[in-house]
């Protein structure tokens, strides 16, 4: 279900910037909040954010409530938040936070301690089911990261594509979830070779990287697997055995490169650097969110996030074609469905990238150029699904909200 914009949400503190700004300055310099650090399992930091973040209770019958809260601060495992009511332990409850690139996430926890500061404010804390990579949503941490240590004169680059990592280990995700946050790259994280074997078949990542040692299937087996199957994107190796697989071994199986753990953020870089596009020194901002011009029509709705849901696979495909040989039929047929069914569904910026995308195909325009225009297609349908996810439902005309 889509989450509401703040706007829609019942703002339960109803306090003015100023007064809440003297409320936070007043619970730091409370002696008596020593006793809730106690209860925190990571060190937090501030998380200020002026616009409040929305966060959906849920109640035990089933039903929930949207309210407009206002963080204090954050950890990896947990928030603090100012709300203008009591708030039950063990309340179940999702905060949608803004990641430092604008992506909006739903972060899922329950409520784990609750007290009562003045009037009718309450401060509560909120403990995450999974843990989160908080240089992904706090600006600060990724600031600070650029400018410390002895490269801090050298400006990180903007690269482009997007990166699987197959892992099964969480700690290593996390860590490479933090890098990536800093370099604009897209990354899709599965645990185990037999699931990723299956997501590549369907939607080709630019760079694959994969453990060695994975349950079930190595990523020596898997890298066999998908070349034997046709597979010709590079895959990278990571290993904390300094032996195995030696060079010989991986390259008989078509790894592109055997990356060693632990492993530097320079020596990952460079492997970036050589098999991820890198980022145009001109390109665009990121576009506005992508709205149906018929999200209002409250009948057509589901039609339209069913048309979205579908849009993944659709890209992995087009993806597909646009790097196969030149002037493909089912690249263009695809392209001109698209552009047809995108229109119908109130999607015009869609339709036209499609357009655009067929137009190049059929007059046998260049690889570059065609990669270029599947991008920006792929741009505007991620915007596209990201906007309905987020976007509120408004109300039937001539009804009041409750």
């Amino acid at each position: 279900m889509p989450m509401p914009s703040s706007s829609s949400c019942i703002d339960t503190l109803r306090l003015s910037h100023a007064e809440r700004r003297d409320l936070l300055d007043r619970l730091e310099r409370e002696a008596d909040a020593q006793k809730y650090l106690e209860m925190r399992g990571d060190q937090r930091i501030n998380f200020e954010r002026r616009s409040g973040v929305v966060m959906k209770l849920y109640h035990p019958g089933g039903s929930s409530i949207n309210y407009l809260i206002r963080p204090r601060n954050i950890s990896r495992t947990g928030i603090a938040f100012l709300h203008g009511n009591y708030v039950h332990i063990d309340s179940r409850c999702g905060l949608l936070l803004k990641t430092v690139h604008g992506q909006a996430k739903l972060i899922h926890g329950k409520v784990v301690w609750c007290r009562h500061v003045v009037h009718r404010v309450h401060e509560v804390g909120a403990q995450f089911e999974d843990p989160i990579v908080l240089s992904a949503f706090v600006d600060s941490l990724v600031r600070a990261d650029m400018v410390d240590g002895d490269d801090a004169s050298h400006e990180l680059p903007s690269l482009h594509g997007r990166l699987l990592y197959v892992e099964d280990s969480v700690d290593d995700r996390d860590l490479l979830q933090f890098h990536m946050s800093q370099l604009g790259v897209q990354l899709d994280t599965l645990p185990d070779a037999v699931e990723a074997i299956g997501h590549l078949q369907n939607q080709p990542a630019d760079l694959t990287l994969a453990n060695v040692c994975l349950p079930g299937m190595t990523g020596l087996e898997m890298t066999q697997m998908l070349r034997a199957e046709g597979y010709n994107r590079p895959i990278v190796l990571l290993t904390a055995n300094p032996n195995r697989p030696s060079d010989e071994e991986a390259r008989a199986v078509g790894v592109t490169a055997v990356l060693h753990k632990p492993y530097t953020f320079e020596q990952l870089l460079a492997t970036l650097r050589d098999h991820l596009p890198a980022a145009a020194a001109d390109d665009a901002p990121p576009p506005e969110p992508v709205l149906s011009e018929h999200w209002g029509n409250v009948r057509m709705r589901p039609l339209i996030l069913n048309f979205l849901s579908r849009l993944d696979n659709q890209l992995g495909q087009l993806r597909q074609c646009v790097e196969g040989p030149a002037g493909d039929p089912v690249l263009e047929k695809m392209c001109l469905d698209l552009r047809g069914s995108a229109g119908g569904y109130g999607f015009p910026q869609i339709s036209e990238a499609a357009e655009r995308l067929y137009q190049h195909a059929a007059d046998g325009t260049n690889l570059e150029e065609l990669q270029r225009d599947f991008t920006q297609l792929e741009t505007l349908c991620r915007s596209a699904c990201d906007t309905a996810a987020t976007t509120p439902v408004p109300p039937p005309a001539g009804r009041e909200r409750s």
